[in-house]
C-alpha cells in the first residue's frame, strides 16, 4: 500500500451544475430575471465589463444559489438595495437582453 493513499484529499469542490445543459444568451437572461426575483423586483441594472449592477426592490428576493447555478462567480452587496453579480466577460450583452426582456 503507497503512502499517496493515506494523503488522498480532495482539495477543490466538485460543482453539483450539470455542466452539459447549455443555455442561449436569452434563457440565461430569463433565468437570471427570475434569480434576482422578477422583473416588478428590478429597478435599474447596468454593467460594468464583467458585473451586472442591479439595483432592487427587495433584495432578499434574490435566489443565490440560482445565481451561482447560471455560472455567477460571487455578488456584492452595495447599500441597501444594491447588488453587483460577477458574472464574466458575457456581462454587457447580458444586461442588454435583460434590459429588453423587461
Amino acid at each position: 500500500m503507497s503512502i499517496l493513499n493515506y494523503l488522498k484529499c480532495p482539495f477543490s469542490k466538485k460543482s453539483k451544475i450539470d455542466n452539459n445543459v447549455q443555455l442561449t444568451q436569452e434563457e440565461k437572461a430569463s433565468q437570471l430575471i427570475d434569480a434576482l426575483g422578477g422583473v416588478a423586483n428590478i429597478e435599474t441594472i447596468d454593467s460594468c465589463l464583467t458585473r451586472l449592477r442591479v439595483i432592487l426592490k427587495d433584495r432578499s428576493l434574490v435566489n443565490k444559489a440560482k445565481l451561482t447555478q447560471l455560472g455567477s462567480k460571487g455578488n456584492i452587496k452595495e447599500g441597501h438595495n444594491g447588488l453587483q453579480v460577477i458574472i464574466g466577460s458575457g456581462a454587457v450583452r447580458l444586461t442588454e437582453i435583460i434590459k429588453t426582456q423587461m
